[in-house]
């Protein structure tokens, strides 16, 4: 791009920088958006109007133009200590926004990317909202009902919000497809648990742990079951199995759970 260096272009840039910095000073960020973007016409290679535009931008939470103007400010200066920090400060301030931003527009730019919906759900589940993570998760297996992982993660959020029932059914869907799967026995197996149904749950555990042998979260999950179920010795035989594996995270599951730390002490 052939750049104009005018003298008077660079006088009339840093006018509309400088009213563009008073005017977001005093809040009027429209205004403000103006006069750099003024500025920027009369000097396109002009890295602090980007930078100050970019600002702007983020605040009003226009997240997706205020990364391209921190990219084209970064073009233009890569070792400004100064850009370097305000795009620091925007993405640990922001990346989770303009993340859930992108995957938005993605999803309703092509309706067949369910990855796009999945992703703004696992956002929302990551801010602990399991509620809005749902709707983006069942609009994900809408597009596409072979995805287990999809349907793992829908079924996690409806035990974090205590609908076992419905979490009950999406597992044992994924089971029908992948028998193999242990995540999903074991999860149905704390759905079981939390429902009362200890003899399900028991199944659900035992299968879990026949697929993988050194899960130590399934090893004491069926530990603390046992001990329900009185059936001391079989409980003390896998903690015994569970510490010689990892003897920390072992001490650490067992203080959680409320029948290991009775019969810990």
């Amino acid at each position: 791009m052939s750049i104009n260096r005018d003298q008077n272009n660079i006088i009339r840039a840093d006018k509309h920088n400088s009213l563009g910095i008073e005017l977001a000073n005093r809040g009027w960020f429209d205004e403000a958006t103006k006069e750099f973007n003024q500025a920027i016409a009369n000097m396109p290679d002009y890295s602090d109007a980007y930078d100050n535009v970019a600002s702007v931008y983020c605040d009003n939470k226009d997240y997706l133009k205020a990364l391209e103007a921190y990219a084209k400010a970064l073009a233009l200066e890569p070792n400004n200590p100064y850009i370097l920090h305000n795009i620091g400060c925007f993405l640990s301030n922001h990346a989770e926004e303009l993340a859930k931003k992108c995957f938005t527009e993605a999803s309703q730019l092509d309706d067949d990317l369910y990855e796009s919906n999945f992703n703004l759900g696992l956002c929302f589940v990551s801010e602990d909202k399991h509620q809005e993570a749902i709707i983006e998760f069942e609009k994900a297996l809408n597009k596409n009902n072979q995805d287990t992982e999809v349907r793992l993660h829908l079924a996690l959020s409806l035990m974090s919000i205590k609908k076992f029932v419905q979490a009950i059914k999406e597992l044992r869907t994924i089971i029908q497809s992948e028998n193999n799967h242990d995540e999903a026995w074991y999860n149905l197996g704390i759905c079981y648990n939390e429902k009362g149904f200890l003899e399900e749950a028991y199944k659900s555990f035992s299968h879990a742990l026949k697929i993988n042998p050194q899960r130590i979260d399934v090893m004491l999950s069926l530990a603390s079951l046992l001990i329900r179920q009185k059936k001391i010795k079989e409980a003390k035989t896998l903690i015994k199995k569970s510490k010689e594996l990892n003897l920390s995270e072992t001490i650490q599951f067992m203080e959680q759970d409320e029948y290991l730390f009775k019969l810990s002490k």
